[in-house]
């Protein structure tokens, strides 16, 4: 009887899929009403589609779903890596099939992924959740939340790729005429309007608590998570890109409709802020806050400071809710292939690991690099230190690992004079040629247990070393770099005299918000309507942007905002005015979030028709991608910088363009513009 029942559940899960993929276009409801009303009767099959709402959401870790990651120059790869992100800084878009295309559901985005089938399956469940006679009210309250959540993140992914979209907001029957069908594209304040709207409702919905401590709960949305993606989106919406961009002026449908904001609306930017303020408020009462690794939480792990703070942003973003309780993560994507995502970054410390599924392929650019911050906590062409010994001139050429960096670059071996000096962020983010790796798997004796130094490997990453380039067509870092900060600190393999790489990664949940996203959002939004208002050293005055700057700042063990500036800066006052704050601001964000998928969408919304800020998408999409020379096998031949390619970025590609053939099903949609 029960093996009945479960083949009756996979004919029922199947006839779903298939009305799903049988939808043509946009907001139609699907055929086969009885088998919907059937997957509604009881609540162990409306669970299960609650689960077909979830299986929509965007597998963020992925670099060929994610432009987030891999598009605009933070994170290149070689030649033959054919990861759309990368592909679109190299080729650029098109509209006859476009890359990352979640419109249709095309080019590494399958049909079944579409955002317009995922609002399809989200207003199914709304409109028949009632029907669940065995549900309580506070589990149907919850659901309905959560899939209400879910309803307002498709909507903003497909804004964030395109802009303007036609709202969904209900489905329409399956026999509704062709002139409902051909619908246009709604303004994009409409747009979003009508996501902060169904964000509201949901928080409505959504009990006051944290799912984090409950494992039946992983990866399920929560209170703070809605607050969280609100606070994002109108800060957005009040961004240059967004807010009164002229170069959208003429940005009209076929009915001269214009779907841009054509005025600059600075109260956007207070309701931004105030967006942020609550999101805030909402994760202390729930008891969220910054992580702070403590390694002396865990049996047999001992370590100074200077490694414990290197360490620090790996753990910050792997170590979510199966680990160390962190309670920095908002909300992480608990189905994801974070296994893969390390095999894409990890690099082959040892000669035997070459034949494991190392990759290796994903890598930091020269130009993130030096984004990051001096061992002052200042950008380094600004640092008085590196100016007075010429460090900053002499940034590319060779220096000796000496005994003061002995836990970040190996001791009497060379590497670039970009690699001394450098915040602990850098060192725990990025990795290099003969920078030291931790490797937590290292087998440590009693006696060496308090010696954590002992499980400091180096990167060998010239051509035919360990990390190091084989061939041409082989898997390799492209500039001669890796992101240390995407790799859990215990993944790794057998070391020698092993025989045998027994190499293996590890999974972890993929984090879409955390707090240090949302501290530096209100810092911004506080800057833009108020200005540098505060005590620059201070931290306890929650309308100050330096107070949110500078809990990030000390938690990075670096000075303050007034401490590292006033000290250390050649310009000293930058920090004291709105345009030199909005850049600290910036750059505070491309360092504490490097690598998580925000980079590409923030300098994109931070750009418009006049540039308002230092990192501006058209000037950094235009600059050549650099890197060492891979292909070197001495010091001599490596160390030298390379372009790999110069992008070719122009108006058009702010936003992704709508498939051609969409124009045929519906004349009245409008294309994005240049496209």
């Amino acid at each position: 009887m029960n093996q009945m029942k479960k083949i009756g559940q996979i004919f029922i899960v199947s006839l779903l899929m298939i009305t799903f993929v049988g939808c043509d276009y946009l907001d139609v409801v699907p055929d086969k009403m009885g088998t919907i009303e059937y997957a509604f009767r009881e609540r162990a099959e409306a669970e299960k589609y609650l689960a077909t709402c979830y299986r929509f959401l965007p597998e963020l870790e992925n670099k060929q779903k994610n432009a987030g990651r891999t598009w605009a120059g933070e994170i290149f790869t070689f030649q033959q890596d054919q990861s759309r992100g990368v592909r679109l800084t190299r080729e650029g878009n098109n509209s006859n099939d476009p890359f990352i295309n979640y419109w249709d559901g095309r080019n590494e985005i399958s049909s079944n992924y579409s955002m317009f089938k995922a609002l399809r399956s989200c207003n199914i469940f709304l409109d028949n959740l009632d029907l669940v006679a065995d549900l309580d009210p506070y589990t149907r309250d919850r659901w309905r939340g959560e899939v209400t959540f879910l309803k307002a993140y498709y909507h903003w992914w497909l804004v964030l790729h395109y802009g303007p979209i036609p709202l969904i907001r209900e489905n329409l029957p399956n026999d509704a005429p062709t002139e409902d069908v051909r619908v246009f594209r709604d303004p994009l304040d409409d747009c979003i309007d009508y996501i902060v709207e169904l964000l509201d409702d949901a928080s409505e919905l959504l009990p006051h608590e944290t799912v984090g401590t409950d494992t039946e709960m992983y990866g399920h949305v929560s209170l703070p998570a809605v607050y969280a993606l609100k606070a994002k989106v109108l800060v957005h919406a009040a961004s240059p890109f967004f807010n009164g961009n002229p170069m959208y002026a003429n940005f009209k449908d076929n009915r001269g409709i214009n779907l841009w904001p054509v005025d600059y609306d600075p109260q956007k930017w207070v309701i931004a802020r105030d967006a942020c303020k609550q999101a805030i408020d909402i994760c202390h009462d729930l008891g969220y806050g910054l992580y702070n690794y403590d390694p002396s939480m865990e049996l047999g792990t001992f370590m100074n400071d200077s490694m414990r703070l290197m360490i620090q942003p790996s753990e910050i973003f792997t170590t979510t809710w199966r680990q160390i309780l962190n309670r920095e993560v908002i909300w992480a994507l608990s189905r994801v292939n974070t296994n893969q995502t390390m095999y894409d970054v990890y690099p082959s410390l040892y000669d035997i690991w070459k034949s494991s599924s190392i990759n290796m392929n994903l890598a930091p650019t020269i130009s993130t690099a030096e984004r990051f911050y001096s061992s002052n906590g200042v950008p380094i062409e600004e640092d008085v230190e590196w100016m007075e010994n010429e460090w900053y001139a002499n940034r590319f050429t060779m220096r000796i690992g000496d005994r003061d960096h002995r836990y970040f670059i190996a001791e009497g071996l060379n590497t670039a004079q970009l690699h001394f000096n450098r915040e602990y962020r850098f060192y725990g983010s990025v990795s290099f040629d003969n920078h030291m790796w931790y490797l937590h798997n290292i087998p440590m004796s009693i006696e060496d247990e308090n010696m954590p130094e002992k499980r400091l490997v180096p990167v060998k990453a010239k051509a035919n070393e360990a990390a190091g380039r084989a061939s041409l067509t082989s898997k390799h870092s492209v500039t001669g770099y890796f992101i240390r900060k995407l790799c859990m600190k215990d993944a790794g393999g057998s070391i020698p005299p092993a025989t045998s790489h027994g190499w293996q990664s590890k999974h972890y949940a993929w984090p879409v918000f955390r707090i240090a996203d949302l501290y530096l959002l209100y810092a911004e939004t506080l800057n833009e309507t108020a200005g540098p208002e505060g005590d620059a050293n201070g931290i306890t005055d929650p309308e100050s942007p330096y107070t949110w700057l500078n809990l990030i700042r000390l938690r990075a063990g670096i000075g303050t905002v007034g401490e590292s500036w006033d000290n250390f800066s050649n310009k000293p006052d930058k920090y004291r005015n709105k345009d030199g704050l909005r850049d600290i601001i910036h750059q505070e964000r491309m360092i504490e979030l490097a690598f998580e998928g925000d980079y590409a969408w923030d300098i994109r919304r931070w750009s418009g028709g006049a540039t308002l800020a230092r990192y501006d998408i058209m000037n950094i999409m235009n600059q050549p991608i650099r890197g060492w020379n891979v292909g070197g096998a001495t010091d001599e031949d490596y160390y030298m910088v390379r372009n790999i390619i110069i992008p070719k970025f122009s108006v058009r590609d702010y936003l992704w363009p709508i498939r051609n053939d969409n124009f045929y099903t519906n004349p009245n949609l409008a294309q994005n513009p240049g496209w």
